[in-house]
């Protein structure tokens, strides 16, 4: 007990004074319950004197002292013979133990508008809260002032309440919120505890904070709703955790959650990581591993998680939901690697991006910003963005996805802060390289779906791009095999090292295996600054109505050597482009002087009637370039517009089959690398 709290109970000892004491305790405990009753996200949040659990004290404890509020003369049962020593002075109780040989408990009930307990311990202890309400407006309900383990245990259907002042009497003691202990917590039990801290954190340990079980509320909190300086783990129970700061801070250490069910509501970061020093052996990582998070960050550049050092969420069993709102805001970031194992992750996010003057940089909101590298395994993983500017996944390091399902949404306008200074909102975005190796991807983003600084890699899975305005953009784009479909209304697929689009710019696009169906309403489908080179696969090329594009466009070479390339482009067949000479399979550019209608299929046919291909274009078409190992030298084909083909349907591309009807367009004979006939 700090000297000014003795003098403080002496002050009270004058009856007016004290009365007004017991008046002013009265009315804060009911502002408080107030302010439970209009907490969202709390099931039950109303906890009346008379509602704390008085008739079934579990008494059966072992080597228990027994703490049992009634106002200012709480009744002590002290059953420890030698080494406890517990003292009242006003209701508030003090418990000092230099007993290291008996493993203690110490059963607190009962309630009280004005006490607090205060415990001094050279040894781990238990406290068991069995039913008891404490209210204490000068300083923490429940003070432990030692280093060791408390092990602290909410027995089974009993209800709990903690309540601080939003202003503590002087102590050279810390006494950082609510709940405060200087040693390690461990929390468990099937009891519930309310917690109002009104000065700063409502539990927090200078040590761990472990969360076995118990239902935990914290329906105020002026700071952290719980802070530990050195790690937390959840293993289980049921947190509703309400703060003005963050929902769990960890100043030197980790966050770790393997079960359990937490929702957060927090108007700075939801759960945060925060040590940023040198010290090599503090890792300050979150981990989740199972159980069940729900976060609601709101203000500018909050984070629902933050992580100062990697991430992973590795459990099928993990379900994660990120609301967050501000500008700058984020879901998650990470300042280093972010690994996604399994499990279900929800991201939304509304942030606008805003120029920091300070910094002189724009920042933008983020589903995910990951500062390491990204790797995607597994798991169903949505994100969403609506804020201007706005990023779904952005990754400094490089990035992997290997399986999993994906969906990527980002809706806001463009950013400007002035004529230089602009964001567009896009769905992936990496400086390093982008790897998708399987798994399923479906994107809308306002601008550019996927774009990487240095490369972007498809070996497998599924991208499904329904909205865009550049759909795969980098130096070099790598298609090897998987299924890559694009919507956009500029480029399909960009590469480009620099922003002169005049001269070849040693940028590749490379085409060995996979199925790339792409449509542009607006640009080319395909636009290199440098080359196209194609040994495999099938490329099926929907191009735009619009005279001043074609549907694919190259500054160095388009070679050719394998694998199926057909396009259908508008009416500017003088500038329309082909494959170049370098290419060892056959092409055929075929140009018309009344154009295809949007819908109006168009076919090859050899001399036995048996059709090579038959393609249906998106919008009117003018000019056909088709490319395939079945194109022989030598050959005439016949031209048909109209006809059915059974053959399989690939965006519009039909592959083999049986042709019925049409009506003959005349016809092409196959000469060299490149046939071109305007019919």
């Amino acid at each position: 007990m700090s000297e000014t709290k003795h003098q403080y109970g002496e002050i009270m000892n004058n009856k007016h004074l004290k009365l007004a004491g017991k008046l002013f305790s009265a009315l804060l405990l009911c502002l408080s319950l107030v302010a439970c009753n209009t907490t969202s996200d709390v099931t039950d949040t109303t906890i009346n004197v008379a509602d704390i659990t008085t008739n079934t004290k579990d008494t059966t404890i072992t080597n228990a002292v027994l703490i049992d509020y009634d106002g200012t003369t709480p009744t002590i049962t002290n059953n420890i013979a030698s080494g406890v020593e517990v003292s009242v002075t006003n209701g508030d109780v003090v418990v000092k133990s230099t007993n290291t040989s008996t493993p203690i408990s110490y059963v607190i009930s009962g309630q009280s508008t004005n006490a607090s307990l205060k415990i001094y311990s050279d040894a781990a202890f238990n406290l068991v809260l069995n039913g008891t309400s404490l209210v204490n407006s000068d300083g923490p309900a429940i003070n432990i002032q030692s280093s060791k383990k408390a092990t602290v245990t909410l027995v089974g259907g009993t209800m709990n309440r903690l309540i601080d002042g939003a202003n503590y009497a002087t102590s050279t003691e810390d006494q950082k919120g609510t709940f405060f202990s200087k040693g390690q917590l461990d929390i468990t039990g099937a009891g519930s505890i309310l917690i109002y801290a009104s000065y700063k954190h409502a539990i927090v340990s200078d040590g761990n904070i472990n969360i076995q079980g118990g239902t935990i509320s914290v329906t105020q909190a002026a700071a952290d709703a719980i802070h530990a300086y050195s790690n937390f783990q959840m293993t289980g129970g049921n947190l509703t955790l309400v703060s003005t700061e963050s929902g769990v801070e960890v100043e030197a250490g980790y966050v770790n959650i393997s079960g359990g069910a937490m929702s957060i509501t927090a108007s700075s970061d939801g759960i945060t990581t925060s040590y940023t020093g040198t010290d090599a052996s503090i890792s300050p990582y979150v981990q989740i591993n199972g159980g069940t998070l729900t976060v609601n960050a709101s203000g500018e550049k909050v984070k629902a998680i933050n992580s100062n050092s990697y991430l992973k969420m590795n459990s099928s069993t993990s379900t994660v939901a990120l609301y967050t709102s501000g500008n700058g805001c984020k879901g998650i970031k990470t300042s280093g690697d972010l690994t996604l194992t399994a499990g279900k992750l929800t991201i939304l996010t509304g942030g606008a991006s805003y120029y920091n003057t300070t910094d002189k940089a724009t920042v933008s909101s983020s589903g995910i910003s990951c500062g390491g590298n990204l790797a995607i395994q597994d798991g169903t993983i949505s994100i969403s963005n609506t804020g201007v500017g706005g990023k779904g996944i952005i990754v400094d390091g490089s990035s992997t996805v290997a399986g999993g399902t994906i969906t990527l949404t980002t809706s806001g306008a463009t950013y400007t802060y002035s004529t230089s200074e602009t964001t567009d909102a896009k769905a992936f975005v990496g400086t390093g390289s982008i790897a998708i190796n399987g798994g399923y991807l479906t994107i809308s983003s306002s601008n550019d779906a996927i774009k990487s600084a240095a490369s972007v890699t498809v070996n497998g899975g599924s991208v499904d791009i329904t909205t865009s305005v550049d759909g795969l953009s980098a130096p070099k784009v790598t298609i090897n095999a998987g299924y890559i479909s694009v919507i956009s209304t500029d480029d399909c697929i960009y590469t480009s090292t620099t922003t002169d689009g005049t001269s070849n710019d040693g940028s590749l696009l490379s085409i060995t295996g996979g199925t790339v169906i792409v449509s542009s309403s607006g640009g080319e489908c395909i636009d290199s600054n440098g080359s196209i080179a194609q040994s495999g696969g099938t490329v099926v090329v929907q191009g735009t109505t619009l005279s001043t594009t074609v549907a694919f466009d190259y500054n160095g070479t388009f070679n050719i050597t394998g694998g199926v390339f057909i396009a259908g482009g508008p009416n500017n067949t003088s500038v329309a482009k082909a494959t170049s000479a370098g290419s060892t399979q056959p092409t055929v550019f075929l140009k018309f002087t009344v154009g295809y209608a949007g819908g109006n299929p168009f076919s090859l046919i050899d001399a036995g009637g048996n059709p090579l291909f038959t393609f249906i274009p998106t919008r009117a078409a003018y000019y056909f370039v088709y490319s395939s190992p079945t194109l022989k030298n030598g050959t005439t084909y016949n031209v048909f517009s109209g006809g059915e083909n059974g053959g399989t349907n690939i965006g519009g591309y039909y592959n083999g089959g049986t042709f019925n009807g049409g009506i003959s367009r005349g016809s092409v004979t196959i000469s060299g690398q490149l046939t071109t006939a305007s019919l």
